[in-house]
């Protein structure tokens, strides 16, 4: 969905480029259509740029669920990773977000709250989130002393 909205974006974005350098041009010896057709195309090769890298950053991204943690790798650069794991035993509450469209294409993002981190920790992009979701809470809730985890 994002890739079409940004492509209709280029578009309209190379269509109001070439119309006013038409414009402001016509009145010279230049070929202006040329120009124009110039200016859509240069448009739209930077816009597929962007959405290959976007979409390459978007891939990028990965998550584990293990017995004793939570790791999350993601891309820092474009060709850095960074791995970070969360334990069970810090974590106080999980939750399960999920807009309309995500709930019917059957996935969601899973916040969880860290007391020594100042924000939640978020895995995106989750197939299936309700199951990670109780995977999740069983083994905080299993971290012992009659702890349990809040769940949103």
């Amino acid at each position: 969905m994002l890739l079409v909205t940004t492509g209709l974006a280029a578009v309209a974005t190379g269509l109001l480029a070439s119309w006013l350098i038409y414009h402001v041009i016509k009145w010279t010896r230049f070929s202006e259509w040329r120009l124009a057709i110039a200016v859509m195309m240069i448009t739209l090769i930077v816009w597929a740029v962007q959405s290959l890298i976007l979409m390459m950053n978007w891939q990028a991204r990965s998550y584990e669920v293990g017995p004793e943690f939570i790791a999350i790798e993601q891309s820092t650069g474009l060709l850095k990773k960074q791995k970070t794991m969360y334990r069970y035993e810090s974590m106080i509450s999980v939750s399960l977000h999920q807009g309309y469209f995500a709930k019917n294409g059957g996935y969601g993002e899973i916040h969880i709250q860290i007391p020594k981190i100042d924000h939640d920790v978020v895995i995106k992009d989750i197939q299936d989130p309700a199951t990670v979701l109780k995977t999740v809470q069983a083994r905080i809730n299993k971290r012992g002393s009659g702890s349990h985890a809040l769940v949103n």
